[in-house]
């Protein structure tokens, strides 16, 4: 590892280190790529990132060991095509004009510093994947639909408002990538893509979703954070294989029960949201095993949440809740649960149930007494009750002996509950720290 040393030419030593396999260059001066790397002979990942590096010499094709991990992201490098990693004989070619003459050996390219796409694209019949990030594309010309073999587009930070109709006919498409654009609308066409997987539509200007959306039978996770999205179509629900919803900083108020029909959901973020409520269907994610919800409007919480029997993580942090519901207590999963600055002034005795529970976080509330069943948390390693208005501990907390941090304003307790607490914390086997 020679990173961030501000080299400008490789020491002499390397070359005769014959069974060197990784070598990181990264963060360097380096304004090429050191021939004397051509005689490390089992060199498997070769990391020049960031450096000066314009453009990538011929013979790195011609090691000995075939399969070389390549990296050269935040070089000033202008076309750079790259092949499969698992293509034997797959050629590392320097420009766009010298991958055209092969061109039926070129599986990925990767265009830098452009305002559009070259309409040579259409003659890489075996193209897999097109990376086009970081540029200035304002559209997508015709010629992208003629790679019916393509199975990834990145097109991540340019200047795109709108997205193609015609890419429904990329029939292999698997990921796409369209996040820190301009867009602020999707074809209804987007449905047709089938064999999509990946789609990442974050920090755009999306005010709503066309119901086409459904029609992507094998999405498995869809990103749509940081847009303008005030409702969400109810044919979301008709996404079978989605595993990770996300949907962090929009405008939602309120969702759709379909979205209880994703049986196979398993991360649901709403962080950022304007949500009121939340609807019963959301009791159906059999699946789902993290629920962020921080920072909305949320005044109750719906009494379904109980059925989600393989939740972890469910984070209400900063919404105003006044109570919590009893079925809390059948997730017996739940490891984190996070309530922090919200405004409950007491907990249900059958918060007592959650036996895997490791953190609590109760901060910032305006409860003034804690069920006599919290000591039943077994599990728990982290109890956070800062910024209440406890008048009262239970005994019960001495029998926390997994208890590994424990924050409670003290000084705030009146004089006899100081007294108890200091008698429960002398018989427990927890040190506890105020």
């Amino acid at each position: 590892d020679l990173s961030g040393n501000q080299l400008g030419a490789l020491p002499l030593e390397i070359p005769v280190l014959p069974e060197l396999r990784e070598l990181n260059l990264a963060k360097n001066a380096l304004k090429t790529v050191p021939e004397s790397i051509s005689r490390l002979p089992k060199l498997q990942k070769l990391n020049l990132t960031d450096n000066e590096i314009e453009q990538v010499p011929l013979f790195l094709d011609s090691l000995p060991e075939s399969k070389l991990e390549l990296r050269l992201l935040g070089n000033p490098i202008k076309d750079l095509i790259l092949n499969e990693a698992d293509l034997a004989a797959a050629p590392l070619f320097t420009s766009l004009e010298e991958a055209l003459k092969h061109p039926e050996q070129v599986y990925k390219l990767r265009l830098r510093h452009i305002r559009e796409l070259p309409k040579e694209l259409k003659d890489l019949p075996n193209l897999q994947e097109l990376i086009l990030d970081n540029n200035r594309l304002l559209s997508l010309p015709p010629e992208v639909t003629k790679l019916q073999k393509l199975q990834k587009l990145s097109l991540a930070n340019n200047r795109l408002e709108t997205l193609p109709a015609e890419l429904s006919k990329l029939e292999h498409l698997k990921s796409l990538q369209v996040g820190q654009n301009r867009l602020n609308r999707l074809p209804e066409e987007l449905g047709q893509l089938k064999k999509l997987q990946k789609l990442d539509l974050s920090h755009n200007a999306l005010s709503q979703l066309p119901a086409g959306i459904g029609g992507l039978d094998s999405l498995k996770s869809l990103v749509l954070n940081h847009n303008q999205l005030y409702k969400l179509p109810d044919e979301l629900g008709n996404l079978p294989k989605l595993q990770e919803l996300h949907l962090l900083e929009n405008k939602l108020k309120d969702l759709p029960d379909a979205l209880g029909n994703l049986k196979n959901l398993e991360k649901l973020n709403l962080l950022g949201n304007k949500l009121e409520g939340l609807p019963e269907g959301l009791g159906n994610l059999e699946k789902l095993q993290s629920l962020d919800l921080r920072n909305n409007v949320l005044k109750a919480l719906p009494a379904s949440l109980g059925n989600l029997k393989n939740l972890e993580s469910l984070n209400l942090k900063d919404n105003l809740l006044q109570e919590l519901p009893a079925e809390l207590g059948n997730l017996g999963k739940l490891k984190s649960l996070n309530l922090w600055g919200n405004k409950l002034d007491k907990l249900p005795a059958e918060i007592g149930k959650l036996k895997g529970l490791e953190d609590l976080n109760l901060w910032g509330n305006k409860l003034e007494g804690l069920p006599a069943e919290i000591g039943e948390l077994s599990s728990l390693k982290n109890l956070d009750l800062w910024g209440n208005n406890l008048q009262s501990i239970p005994s019960e907390l001495g029998k926390l002996e997994n208890l590994e941090s424990f924050k409670l304003d003290y000084a705030n307790l009146p004089a006899l509950e100081k007294t108890r607490l200091r008698q429960v914390l002398n018989n427990s086997k927890t040190i506890f720290k105020f």
